[in-house]
């Protein structure tokens, strides 16, 4: 079953000074990174990573004003030390730290499963007119994430569910599919099953099954 919220900050509590810890999804950033400039077409100021733990994607926000928010002191704590620059905050995603309407870009790497569908309320309280909002997601749909999830007890979630939600709120959306290859499949095992993604991602039945979702919405 899922965790807690106590159960929560312990897990990423003990994972915040593991250099190994998210070692496959470091893989997939500058390919992310590229994404994630296709999809920002106005010059915003702020941009917020959402379950940002020791930093992992502060690089490649170079061009805004970066703000960093996770549920664990522990990983915020290392965050700091790494990139002293930078602000980070100790806070719930439900209850961000920001003024509403306050912030353009607001971006998650695989926060949705962790903290649930219902905090698109909050994300939109924070996020400015004509702000979006950026998410990578593992797919349900996926055989393989699905397995993946189940095992550490995290809440999968699927495309049908995000889209209810976001048509709830009226929100322009687009989910799409991205990376037959799940983050966690490392080393030789990813680079011998890469071209075969190559040639899944191309069949529109298939695609449908990619390890990841790619999920955007404008306010």
């Amino acid at each position: 079953m899922p965790r807690t919220l106590e159960e929560e900050i312990e897990y990423f509590d003990r994972l915040a000074h593991r250099k190994d810890a998210f070692a496959s999804i470091k893989q997939r950033v500058i390919e992310k990174s590229k994404i994630i400039r296709n999809l920002v077409v106005k010059p915003y100021k702020f941009i917020l990573d959402l379950g940002c733990g020791s930093g992992l994607f502060v690089p490649i926000f170079q061009n805004w004003t970066y703000l960093g928010v996770d549920i664990s002191s522990k990983s915020i704590k290392v965050a700091k030390k790494q990139f002293p620059q930078q602000d980070f905050f100790v806070a719930n995603a439900y209850y961000l730290p920001f003024k509403a309407s306050s912030i353009g870009i607001v971006f998650g790497n695989g926060i949705l499963h962790h903290v649930g569908l219902n905090i698109f309320r909050e994300l939109v309280r924070v996020i400015k007119r004509g702000g979006i909002f950026i998410a990578f997601e593992p797919n349900q749909r996926n055989p393989i994430g699905a397995r993946k999830v189940a095992t550490v007890c995290e809440t999968g979630l699927k495309k049908e569910e995000i889209e209810t939600v976001l048509q709830r709120l009226n929100l322009k959306y687009s989910i799409k599919t991205k990376h037959w290859i799940p983050d966690w499949w490392t080393g030789i095992k990813r680079k011998l099953a890469r071209p075969i993604e190559i040639i899944l991602e191309k069949i529109p039945f298939v695609k449908e099954f990619g390890g990841g979702l790619l999920i955007y919405f404008n306010k």
